[in-house]
C-alpha cells in the first residue's frame, strides 16, 4: 500500500519574520543574561540554532530561508566547538567560529534579514 503524505504549506514572508523576531529576543536575552546553569546554557542555545533550522525549513522566501540556514550553522558550530571544548573561553570560540562560519556570511544574514523583514 502506498501512502501520499503532503507537505503543508510554507511560511509567509511575515510568518518567517516573526519567527526571527522571536529568536532575536531569545537571543538578546540569552547574551545579555545568560543563566549560570551551563546544561540550561546548552539547551537554549540549541533551541534558538533548532529555531534557525525551523526557519529554513519553513521559509518561503528564499533569501530569508538562506539567512536562516546560515544563522543556524553559526550556532551548532558555536555549540560544537563548547562540546569539544568545554575550555576554551568565548575569544577562543569566537575565533575558532569565525574560521568555520565566517563573519561576512553572518553579517549579510543579518542584513538580509533587516532589509526584508524591516520593509514589513
Amino acid at each position: 500500500m502506498l501512502f501520499i503524505t503532503a507537505c503543508g504549506p510554507s511560511d509567509s514572508t511575515a510568518q518567517s519574520c516573526l519567527r526571527f523576531d522571536a529568536l532575536r529576543v531569545d537571543l538578546e536575552e540569552y547574551e545579555n543574561h545568560p543563566s549560570p546553569n551551563l546544561d540550561k546554557r546548552f539547551e537554549t542555545a540549541e533551541a534558538i540554532a533548532a529555531g534557525f533550522d525551523d526557519i529554513r525549513d519553513n521559509a518561503r522566501d528564499p533569501e530569508l530561508a538562506e539567512a536562516a540556514d546560515v544563522l543556524s550553522e553559526l550556532y551548532w558550530t558555536v555549540l560544537d566547538v563548547y562540546y569539544d571544548n568545554m575550555l576554551l573561553g568565548p575569544d577562543q570560540v569566537i575565533a575558532e567560529v569565525v574560521d568555520q562560519v565566517g563573519v561576512e556570511r553572518v553579517k549579510s544574514a543579518n542584513l538580509t534579514y533587516e532589509r526584508i523583514c524591516g520593509e514589513l
